[in-house]
């Protein structure tokens, strides 16, 4: 190969051939990598001795060498020991290096998984546990995790079966917060939301069906009956107080309307109600003729003489609708008197729900 074509090795400083970036003895280093031990011998033994020099036919054994000679190769080899200790020093920079690096990360995340693992521990929830099993599926602490869920949800299923039948909306919530992804969440949901509509049908308001709704807005109910509290709410919202002269006609058909049924006096009942209540005490559909024989089968029964109907008309609650349909709220005295006139009188007061219609004539009558 013509002289011209040959390069210098960018370690060493020998010939490379070709389009080689580097000398052979170089390439062979870098294959090799030499232990540790060689390359950090003394330059002074990478160079042959004077009588470790081979001598081939022709040759001079005994003629000297000059020093011009010598210093070349003395150079030559020297520079190669140097390029070969700055190789291995390297290599073994980049292997320590790498090693440290993967230990100090496998001991990084071994702790990670302990930090992860303490906060699983604290939180002590089967979906704190789950977390960690997803996190770290072949982590150590991974029977322990499977362990714990299946404990756990065995004493939620003991306590929800306790609670399962009860009407006490809060302990039903507070059953929530401590088992907030309970596999039982919707069927709580359902029940805290029929027991709390149950509630607001009894109290019948437009405040408790604005509440209702208040609580489906916020999340605390589920809202089953939603529209049928805006409807009622939408309905009862409009009442308005009845005052005045129009409260003092409301009284007067009450009362007239007690006056008859004390006295048994059918036609007399006929004029102050429709032609047949939806619903008296816990009759329905009663007309005037069947109050008054019911009334006359009961005194006979019991041996009554008779029964006073007293509404405290002084302690009436009454509201009108768009309809003119009046809801009234009324105390009401009852005195019974007997046949055996040794037997005491006997006096009761409770409360009454009563409608009038738009004529004022009552349509139901009910205890509350």
């Amino acid at each position: 190969m013509a002289e011209n074509d040959s390069k210098k090795c960018p370690l060493c400083g020998g010939n490379t051939t070709g389009e080689e970036a580097f000398c052979r003895d170089c390439q062979e280093i870098a294959r090799n990598s030499y232990s540790e031990g060689f390359l950090i011998q003394e330059d002074a033994e990478d160079i042959p001795q004077q009588e470790d020099i081979i001598s081939f036919p022709g040759e001079v054994e005994d003629e000297p060498i000059s020093s011009d000679e010598q210093s070349p190769i003395v150079s030559k080899d020297n520079k190669k020991g140097k390029t070969f200790f700055i190789v291995g020093f390297i290599l073994v920079l980049l292997v320590g290096g790498a090693g440290g690096y993967y230990y100090l990360k496998a001991k990084n995340a071994k702790e990670a998984e302990a930090r992860y693992w303490n906060q699983c521990i604290e939180e002590n929830t089967p979906q704190g546990y789950s977390k960690y099993l997803l996190q770290y599926p072949d982590g150590r602490f991974g029977e322990e995790a499977r362990s714990n869920i299946v404990e756990l949800r065995e004493e939620e299923q003991k306590e929800w079966e306790k609670l399962r039948r009860t009407n006490d909306v809060d302990a039903l919530f507070s059953f929530l917060t401590d088992h907030p992804e309970t596999p039982y969440v919707r069927e709580i949901r359902h029940t805290i939301d029929s027991l709390s509509w149950l509630k607001t049908v009894s109290d019948n308001t437009a405040d408790s069906y604005l509440a209702y709704l208040e609580n489906v807005k916020i999340g605390r109910f589920a809202g089953e009956y939603q529209a049928k509290a805006q409807e009622r709410y939408d309905y009862l919202s409009q009442l308005r107080p009845v005052e005045g002269e129009e409260l003092t006609q409301v009284k007067k058909g009450i009362v007239d309307f007690f006056k008859s049924l004390s006295s048994r006096d059918e036609k007399g009942l006929a004029k102050k109600m429709v032609s047949a209540l939806a619903k008296f005490y816990d009759a329905q559909n009663q007309s005037s003729k069947n109050i008054i024989e019911s009334a006359k089968s009961e005194f006979k029964k019991n041996k009554i003489r008779s029964i006073s109907y007293i509404p405290v008309t002084d302690s009436i609650e009454a509201i009108v609708d768009n309809k003119g349909i009046y809801f009234i709220t009324l105390p009401v005295k009852e005195e019974s008197t007997f046949v055996d006139r040794k037997k005491k009188k006997e006096t009761s007061e409770y409360i009454l729900n009563l409608e009038m219609d738009n004529n004022k004539r009552l349509q139901t009558v009910y205890k509350k």
